[in-house]
């Protein structure tokens, strides 16, 4: 998205979306044609299934996916590849939700390291952004020492 900055965030949303509804039909059909009789097909979706599948799919899916677009023409993707974990520690509290339950000390510790390690890396990688950036304002080289020796060094 950061190459392509014409490209509006909410129309490669919306066209990720079609892709995705194009193949509901499908799955629809083939659960349709494997059910033995109408009733059978429609008591195979518990109650509130397709309505809760429309309320993820536009809020959670489409939102989600228009805000990752526009976070990657402002992040980088190494950024935006470690802030992917939230997805994961949000699926741990909707379990945790849905089991009624609170998180063991496995759970806490994972998490915690997991959070922590991501913070690290994103602080790692901000100092060397500041370090290439502060290189090429003095005319160095923009490797800012991540590159090959040369004879300035």
């Amino acid at each position: 998205m950061a190459d392509n900055p014409h490209h509006r965030t909410v129309i490669w949303t919306s066209l990720t979306g079609v892709g995705t509804l194009v193949t509901l039909p499908l799955l629809v059909a083939a659960l349709a044609v494997t059910s033995g009789s109408p009733g059978e097909f429609i008591g195979s979706f518990p109650t509130g299934v397709l309505v809760w599948g429309l309320v993820l799919g536009l809020g959670a899916s489409w939102v989600s996916t228009a805000l990752w677009s526009r976070a990657a023409r402002y992040f980088s993707a190494s950024a935006l590849g470690m802030l992917i974990v939230t997805e994961v520690m949000f699926a741990l509290v909707y379990t945790l939700v849905l089991e009624s339950r609170a998180p063991t000390w496995q759970e806490l510790l994972t998490v915690a390291l997991t959070l922590g390690g991501v913070t690290w890396g994103l602080v790692l990688g901000r100092a060397a952004r500041r370090r290439r950036d502060a290189a090429s304002a003095a005319g160095e080289h923009g490797d800012a020492g991540f590159g090959p020796a040369t004879e300035e060094d």
